[in-house]
């Protein structure tokens, strides 16, 4: 059985908007006597640019208990712009860390993505 509990805020202007969601949750039972516990947040901003662009950037941290700690933290930054009507290009930067109390468990990690959408 899971039970999570979600809290959400948001804040949307003509060219700009703000979002903060928090989470809680625990799942029972994993094994007999183990409870899985988590939460977390994530903070977004996006804002549009002239000539029909945006870029965002979203900050997000999670902490998980189980057989062991877990904190994740992680950071996006993208940036959309058409190229035509039925063309849409996006590149985006990925940031992420976990750290662990098994050290096995921790990463470090950077991903740069890019991406054209075609509309038919």
């Amino acid at each position: 059985m899971q039970k999570r509990a979600d809290l959400g805020y948001s804040l949307n202007g003509k060219r700009s908007a703000f979002s903060l969601n928090l989470f809680d949750y625990t799942r029972e039972p994993i094994e007999p006597g183990l409870t899985a516990r988590g939460s977390g947040f994530t903070i977004t901003f996006s804002r549009r640019l002239p000539r029909l662009a945006s870029a965002g950037i979203d900050f997000s941290g999670q902490k998980t208990e189980f057989t062991e700690t877990n904190d994740l933290t992680g950071l996006n930054v993208y940036y959309q712009k058409p190229l035509g009507k039925s063309l849409e290009a996006t590149a985006n930067l990925n940031l992420s860390k976990q750290e662990s109390s098994n050290v096995a468990n921790e990463y470090e990690q950077m991903q740069l993505g890019f991406s054209l959408l075609m509309s038919f």
